[in-house]
């Protein structure tokens, strides 16, 4: 019995991918490497703790997410899942739909736009978090922390990501300032 295969999406014949340059070209894997950084950034320690309350071994970000959780600290699971995880998820996403499927000509793409630089504003956070949890259990004597790779591949991804949405933005908004003046020049005709 044969397996039916199923279609990968294809990127809009309109969409940012589609107009890019060879340079901008760069943006798709940029975007596909920091998602697979933040991904590997979640599930490879981050720190290994030598002492710090309750908490021993090396953990990785979602493994402190669930022992903060497991010892009842639901404001400081909560900030970190929403500023570490949800966050940076949503703004992968939210890059990788205005690269390949919106199409440049409808008014979607401002609207995409606009989400994309609105969670662009809380880019840094998620690595902020992450690290003034280190800094201040180290510096109170509550812990020896040691960071471990993790935190590298985590920053790495946010910069890269911080990278390609940029020359995104950039990209789209050339675009679109470049059809409100042809549209300008056709009205005053």
């Amino acid at each position: 019995m044969k397996t039916p295969r199923v279609p990968l999406p294809k990127a809009h014949p309109y969409s940012l991918s589609m107009t890019a340059n060879w340079v901008e070209r760069l943006i798709g894997p940029g975007l596909l490497l920091s998602f697979l950084l933040f991904i590997s950034g979640l599930i490879i320690p981050v720190a290994s703790v030598d002492k710090l309350l309750f908490f021993t071994g090396s953990y990785s970000i979602l493994a402190f997410i669930h022992e903060l959780f497991g010892q009842g600290n639901y404001v400081i699971g909560s900030a970190i899942t929403v500023f570490s995880v949800i966050f940076p998820l949503l703004k992968l996403f939210q890059a990788a739909r205005l690269w390949w499927f919106i199409d440049y000509r409808s008014v979607r793409i401002t609207t995409a736009l606009s989400r994309l630089e609105m969670l662009g504003k809380w880019s840094m956070m998620d690595v902020f978090v992450v690290a003034i949890g280190i800094v201040v259990a180290t510096s109170t004597q509550l812990a020896n922390m040691t960071p471990r790779i993790g935190i590298y591949l985590f920053g790495m991804s946010v910069l890269v990501g911080m990278l390609a949405v940029g020359q995104m933005e950039r990209l789209a908004r050339r675009i679109t300032d470049a059809a409100k003046k042809s549209q300008d020049v056709s009205t005053v005709r």
